[in-house]
């Protein structure tokens, strides 16, 4: 038997990186106003996380997907012509 794909029931996982999104901005400007770090501090902060955070998320997604359609491609339940091992 292969192994499950799994998903999630609740949308809560997904609202809370909403959330956590929405209120990071506000969050940085209130440090900012308080002197508590300097704006481009943030910005640089901004740029690094905003470009190698979806990098990051996107391999693991891709490698985890692709061990998923490898286990179901090795399973002997599938035939051959519809997925099959390189």
């Amino acid at each position: 038997m292969t192994d499950q794909i799994l998903v999630n029931a609740s949308p809560i996982p997904d609202q809370l990186w909403a959330a956590v999104r929405q209120v990071a901005p506000a969050i940085a400007t209130f440090a900012i106003g308080r002197g508590w770090i300097a704006d481009d501090v943030v910005v640089l902060m901004t740029v690094v996380v905003g470009v190698v955070w979806p990098i990051v998320v996107g391999q693991m997604k891709t490698r985890k997907r692709a061990t998923q359609l490898a286990t179901v491609a090795a399973s002997p339940d599938v035939p051959e012509h519809v997925a099959a091992i390189k």
